[in-house]
């Protein structure tokens, strides 16, 4: 009997608790309870109008206004104080970049997801059959399968819940494929290892921008390994000769047959590319006596430039040949 009037009293508060939050219900307020906003839902979801997931974020967005946002937060602004004042500044650099570049929020939830073309996420066939394919097919495929599942669930007539957790899945193998491991527990591929995102491919040293876009090959520039030169000078930077003369061929090529060295600008070029073979030796206690006829890659130079921020750790520096010269 004891534990029937506990059951029922718990049921009591149970309803309680539900009633008690539909009576206090503010528009765009946030129910984190999921059973709680189901029984709400089935109880009194004729009194008012609620969705789930990216949808309802999607339906407040269509009725945002901008501008009437903008002055209620300088209004909360100038009144308010501690931490609802710097809440409504963050609020407000966020609604006032929309306003000067024009974007619409609705911009914010994405309808379709971007597909990048296939040669960004090449598929290439191996000895015996296999193939290798980027990391990219794997989450596309992801979403696709996702979809088609949820497709085919709203097509069946699915309970509601079923079709809300699919939702869930669709909009985590989407995160995925933007961002793995944002949420939580990276998607994970063959011996365990993460699988590479669109942001991966974009982010870091070896992304899209500092790899191929920052970091392309120019004309009339170099890079090369940073060594110590305690010949030089503080203001003082000293070039490979090899380099150097690289970096300098058409105005040292035009030098040689100005100071008739050269007949022509052929054999001048052909004088400035010939390296003459020299003979190099180990004659450390540790090493055989071995000498080899190998060709000189590097050579002190006499073209110095000011001296840049660097260390000698092995980093690697620019130099470059001013356009003007």
């Amino acid at each position: 009997m004891r534990q029937l009037r506990d059951r029922a009293q718990r049921e009591l508060d149970r309803l309680e608790d539900i009633w008690n939050t539909f009576t206090k219900l503010a528009p765009k307020q946030l129910i984190v309870d999921e059973n709680l906003y189901r029984e709400l839902q089935d109880r009194y979801g004729e009194y008012f109008t609620g969705a789930m997931g990216a949808e309802s974020i999607q339906k407040l967005i269509e009725n945002f206004d901008i501008d009437a946002e903008a002055e209620s937060l300088r209004e909360v602004i100038r009144s308010g104080k501690g931490q609802k004042k710097l809440r409504a500044l963050k609020r407000l650099k966020v609604v006032a970049a929309f306003q000067q570049s024009g974007n619409s929020p609705m911009g914010m939830v994405l309808d379709a997801v971007p597909v990048i073309p296939p040669k960004l996420r090449p598929m290439v066939q191996l000895d015996g059959g296999r193939f290798a394919t980027s990391d990219l097919n794997d989450l596309y495929r992801r979403v696709i399968n996702r979809n088609n599942r949820l497709k085919r669930l709203i097509d069946l007539g699915a309970p509601e819940i079923i079709v809300n957790n699919e939702k869930r899945m669709l909009q985590e193998s989407v995160d995925a494929l933007f961002d793995n491991g944002r949420r939580g527990r990276p998607v994970t591929g063959p011996g365990n290892r993460p699988l590479k995102s669109l942001s991966d491919l974009l982010k870091g040293k070896q992304g899209r921008f500092r790899q191929n876009l920052l970091g392309k090959r120019v004309d009339y520039s170099g890079r090369s390994v940073i060594v110590v030169g305690p010949q030089l000078k503080l203001h003082q930077c000293g070039l490979p000769k090899l380099m150097a003369l690289e970096l300098f061929k058409p105005f040292v090529m035009k030098r040689l047959v100005d100071l008739n060295h050269a007949q022509n600008i052929k054999s001048a070029k052909r004088m400035v590319e010939r390296q003459r073979p020299q003979v190099w030796g180990c004659a450390g206690g540790g090493h055989r006596r071995a000498p080899g006829v190998a060709e000189p890659r590097a050579n002190p130079a006499p073209a110095r430039y000011p001296g840049v921020r660097a260390d000698a750790d092995r980093g690697q520096g620019d130099s470059a040949a001013p356009a003007g010269v």
